[in-house]
C-alpha cells in the first residue's frame, strides 16, 4: 500500500499535469487529462499489478486504424470525375481489405506508442525528454521534489502557455512504465509486435516456499497470515488471426474478432472453472496450488467468464 504522503504527493503532480493538459488547451484537453489520470491509478493505486503491461490492456484498435488507415491518407480524394471516382473505390477497397486481411495490432507496433495519436510537432521529443526527467526524479520524491516542481514549471510557461505544444502533445510526451509484478518465467513472453494488446491479469494467488516476511517481501510477493502468497496469473492472447486448427491466419480486425468470439465456447469455461488453459488463455501453474472443485475457482471461472466477454467488445 502507497503511504498518504506519498499519495498525496502523487496526486499533486498529477494536478500539475492537469494543469498543463488545460493551459495547452484545444479539443484533446480532456484525453490528455484522462490519460494522466488513468496512469496515476495504474501506476500508483492497489491495482497496479492487477494486470500487466497496462499499455497492452489499452490497445486503443480504433486510433491503430485511423493512424494507419486514414481515408485521406490512403488518396481519398473530393475530385467528382470519373478517376476521382475510381481512386475513391481503390480507396475503400484498401479499408476493407486492412480490416481482413492487416493484423491489428502489426509486427511494428508497440503500446503506447503506435495506437496513440500521430504527431509531427518538433517539441515534443524535448517535452517527452523532461516528462521522462520527471519520472526519474520522482523515483524519491520526497529529495527531488523541488527540482520535479521547476521541470513542470518549465514546461508550463515554455510550452503550454506559449501553445508550442498542445494537449495531445503533452499527453503523448508520458509513457507508463511498468516491471514485471515478480521473477518468473511464464512472463517471460514478446509483449510487442503483434503480441502489443496480449497482457497478464491477476486471477488469484497461490502459496510459495518462502518462510520469513522479509525473504517475502524482496521477492515482490505478499505476506498474510504468516504464509508468503504471490498473485497467479492468466495470460490473454490477443495477437490478431483468425486460428483454424494451430494456424493462424486471415490477421486483420474482423477475423480476429470472429476467433476470439469462437473461443467463448462451453468447452472452454469448463476448463477455466477446472483450473486447465484453454486457446487464447493460458493460466499459470504455482506451486503447492491446485484449483479444481472449489468453490473459489467456480466464482473466479465465472470472472474470467466476463473478463473474455469484456475483452471481445473492447475490439
Amino acid at each position: 500500500m502507497i503511504g498518504d504522503d506519498d499519495n498525496n504527493t502523487k496526486k499533486k503532480y498529477l494536478n500539475m499535469d492537469a494543469k498543463i493538459c488545460e493551459t495547452a488547451g484545444g479539443k484533446w484537453a480532456y484525453w490528455c487529462k484522462e490519460r494522466y489520470n488513468n496512469q496515476y491509478f495504474q501506476k500508483y493505486s492497489a491495482i497496479r499489478d492487477v494486470v500487466y503491461p497496462w499499455n497492452n490492456k489499452n490497445w486503443d484498435y480504433t486510433q491503430f486504424v485511423r493512424n494507419n488507415y486514414d481515408p485521406e491518407k490512403l488518396g481519398l480524394t473530393r475530385d467528382t470525375s470519373i478517376s476521382g471516382l475510381i481512386k475513391n473505390i481503390e480507396v475503400l477497397v484498401k479499408q476493407m481489405e486492412s480490416l481482413i486481411s492487416e493484423p491489428n495490432p502489426d509486427e511494428n507496433s508497440k503500446a503506447s506508442v503506435t495506437d496513440t495519436p500521430l504527431s509531427s510537432n518538433i517539441n515534443l521529443g524535448v517535452v517527452k525528454s523532461i516528462r521522462d526527467e520527471i519520472e526519474n526524479l520522482k523515483a524519491d520524491a520526497e529529495k527531488n521534489g523541488e527540482q520535479i516542481e521547476k521541470l513542470y514549471e518549465f514546461l508550463l510557461v515554455n510550452f503550454a502557455k506559449n501553445h508550442k505544444i498542445t494537449a495531445k502533445e503533452y499527453g503523448l510526451a508520458s509513457t507508463l512504465t511498468q516491471e514485471k509484478p515478480y521473477d518468473d518465467p511464464f512472463f517471460d513472453r514478446k509483449l510487442d509486435g503483434k503480441n502489443s494488446s496480449s497482457y497478464f491479469i491477476q486471477s488469484g494467488f497461490c502459496k510459495t516456499p518462502h518462510t520469513t516476511e522479509t525473504e517475502c517481501i524482496n521477492n515482490k510477493h505478499k505476506w498474510m497470515n504468516d504464509t508468503c502468497y504471490k498473485n497467479k496469473y492468466l495470460y490473454i492472447d490477443n495477437s490478431p488471426g483468425l486460428k483454424i486448427g494451430k494456424v493462424k491466419g486471415l490477421n486483420g480486425l474482423v477475423p480476429s474478432t470472429i476467433n476470439t468470439l469462437s473461443q467463448l465456447t462451453p468447452d472452454n469455461f469448463m476448463g477455466i472453472l477446472n483450473g486447465y488453459s484453454v486457446p487464447g488463455l493460458e493460466i499459470q501453474n504455482c506451486e503447492n496450488f491446485t484449483n479444481r472443485g472449489s468453490n473459489i475457482t467456480i466464482m473466479l471461472g465465472f470472472i474470467l467468464f466476463i473478463i473474455v466477454m469484456i475483452m471481445f467488445y473492447h475490439k
